[in-house]
C-alpha cells in the first residue's frame, strides 16, 4: 500500500515536472520569437535608414557631377568658340596669303608676254619709253632684281659652285661661251652672204658674253642661280683679254679686205677694271647682299620672296623695251637679212650651249644655265665697242641693237617654256600620287 502511494506520488511529480518544463520551453521558443521579431524589425530600419542615407548621397554626387559637367561643357564650349574664331582667323589669312602668292605667280608665268608686249611698245612707240631707257633707271632696276635672286638662292647651290666640281662647271661653261658665239658669229654671215658691216657686227656681238640679263632669265627658268652669277662675272672679268684678242682674229680678214690699214682698225681695247667694277656692282654685290639677308632675316625674307620674280620680270621687260626704244630706227631701218642673221645667231646658241653641256655631263639644271649663259650676250657692251671703234660705219652698231632684243625675246621665251614644263612634270606628279593642285 505504501509503495503503491510512493508510485503514485511519483508519477504525480514527474508529470507537473514535464509539464512545468513544457512552460519554460514554450516560453523560451516565445521569447526567442520576439527576440528575433525585435532583431528584424531593428535591421529593417537600420537598413532602410542606410539605404535612404545612401542615396541621399548619391542625389548630392549626382547633382555636384552635374554640375561639374554642366561647367566643363560651357568652358569646352567657349574653348571650341574661341579655336574655332582663331582657327577661322588664321586659315582666312592663309587663304589671302595663298590667293596673293597665285597671283603673284601667275604674273611671273605671263612674263614672255609681258617680253614681248614692251619689246614691241619700244619699237612703235619708242616715245612711251625712252623716259624710263635711262641708265639711272634701268641700272637700280636690275641690281633690285639681283637682291631679289640672292633672297631666293639655294645655300646649298651657293656652295656647290665652290667646290672642285663646280669650279670645273664654270671653266666648261666659260669656254662654251668664248668658243660657240665667236665661231658662230663668223660663220652665219658668211653663210648668209651678208654685207661687210653686218658681219662685223655679228662677229663683236658673238665675242661679248657675259650680260647681267642672262642672270635673271635664269632665275625664271628655275636654272642654277649660283653658276649663271658665276659664269657672269669669271666671263666678264675674262672678256677684258678675250674680246680684242677674238674680235681681232675673226674681223682681221674683213677688215684686210676693207683697207690697208686693218690691223689698226681692228685693234678695239676695253677698259678691263671699270667692266669688272660695273658687274661687281649690278650682280655680284647685290646678289650677295640678297643672300646675306636671307641668313641674317630667314622670316623677313620669306615674307619678301614671292615679290621677287615680278620684279625680275618688271627689270627684263623695262630694260628690253629700252634698248628697242634706242634703236628703233635702226632696227626698223635694216633689212630683214640682218634680223633674220641675229635670230639664227642666238637660236643655236641656245641649243649649241644646251647641247655641249649634256656632252660634258652637266645636270639639266646646269644646263639650262649653261644654254642661257652662252646664247644671251653682253649686247650693249656690243653697242658701246661698236660706237667707239666703228664710228664711220654705223651699220655695226644696228647689229648688237637688234641683238639686244632678240636674245631677250627668245630667252624669255625659253625660259617660259622650261618654267611650264617644270609646272606641268610638278602638277602631274601631284595627281599620281592623289593630290589636286591647281595652278597657272
Amino acid at each position: 500500500m505504501k509503495t503503491l502511494f510512493m508510485n503514485n506520488r511519483y508519477a504525480t511529480a514527474r508529470s507537473s515536472f514535464s509539464a512545468s518544463s513544457d512552460r519554460r520551453c514554450l516560453r523560451s521558443v516565445a521569447i526567442a520569437k520576439e527576440r528575433k521579431k525585435i532583431a528584424s524589425a531593428a535591421g529593417f530600419y537600420s537598413i532602410r535608414s542606410r539605404s535612404s542615407s545612401s542615396s541621399s548621397l548619391m542625389n548630392v554626387d549626382y547633382d555636384e557631377g552635374r554640375r561639374r559637367r554642366s561647367s566643363s561643357s560651357s568652358s569646352s564650349r567657349s574653348s571650341s568658340k574661341s579655336s574655332r574664331s582663331n582657327a577661322s582667323s588664321s586659315s582666312s589669312s592663309a587663304y589671302a596669303k595663298n590667293e596673293i602668292e597665285r597671283a603673284l605667280e601667275i604674273v611671273t608665268n605671263m612674263f614672255p608676254i609681258w617680253i614681248l608686249t614692251g619689246a614691241l611698245l619700244g619699237l612703235f612707240k619708242p616715245e612711251v619709253v625712252l623716259p624710263y631707257a635711262k641708265s639711272s633707271i634701268v641700272t637700280p632696276a636690275l641690281g633690285i632684281a639681283m637682291l631679289g635672286m640672292g633672297v631666293t638662292m639655294d645655300e646649298r647651290s651657293m656652295q656647290d659652285v665652290f667646290t672642285r666640281r663646280g669650279s670645273l662647271r664654270v671653266l666648261i661653261g666659260t669656254g662654251l661661251q668664248f668658243s660657240i658665239m665667236p665661231l658662230l658669229g663668223y660663220f652665219v654671215g658668211q653663210f648668209l652672204n651678208l654685207d661687210r658691216s653686218a658681219r662685223l657686227g655679228l662677229i663683236l656681238v658673238g665675242c661679248c658674253p657675259g650680260g647681267a640679263a642672262s642672270n635673271v632669265v635664269a632665275y625664271l627658268a628655275n636654272a642654277n642661280v649660283s653658276l649663271s652669277v658665276a659664269l657672269t662675272t669669271v666671263s666678264t672679268a675674262m672678256a677684258a683679254i678675250m674680246t680684242p684678242l677674238l674680235t681681232a682674229k675673226l674681223m682681221a680678214p674683213l677688215l684686210v679686205v676693207a683697207a690697208k690699214n686693218a690691223p689698226k682698225a681692228a685693234s678695239i681695247e676695253l677698259d678691263a677694271m671699270a667692266m669688272v667694277i660695273s658687274v661687281a656692282q649690278v650682280v655680284v654685290l647685290p646678289v650677295i647682299a640678297g643672300f646675306s639677308l636671307k641668313k641674317v632675316f630667314p622670316k623677313q625674307a620669306r615674307i619678301f620672296a614671292p615679290i621677287c620674280p615680278p620684279l625680275a620680270v618688271g627689270a627684263v621687260a623695262l630694260i628690253c623695251s629700252s634698248v628697242i626704244g634706242k634703236h628703233s630706227a635702226q632696227i626698223l631701218s635694216a633689212g630683214k637679212e640682218i634680223v633674220l642673221a641675229v635670230i639664227i645667231l642666238h637660236s643655236l646658241g641656245f641649243l649649241f650651249g644646251f647641247l655641249g653641256a649634256k656632252v660634258f655631263g652637266f645636270k639639266n639644271k646646269d644646263a639650262r644655265t649653261a644654254s642661257i649663259e652662252v646664247g644671251m650676250q653682253n649686247s650693249a657692251l656690243g653697242v658701246v665697242l661698236a660706237a667707239a671703234h666703228f664710228a664711220k660705219d654705223p651699220m655695226v652698231a644696228v647689229v648688237p641693237a637688234i641683238s639686244a632684243t632678240v636674245h631677250s625675246c627668245i630667252g624669255s621665251l625659253i625660259a617660259g617654256y622650261w618654267r611650264f614644263q617644270d609646272l606641268s612634270l610638278n602638277n602631274s606628279k601631284s595627281a599620281s600620287s592623289g593630290e589636286i593642285i591647281f595652278k597657272f
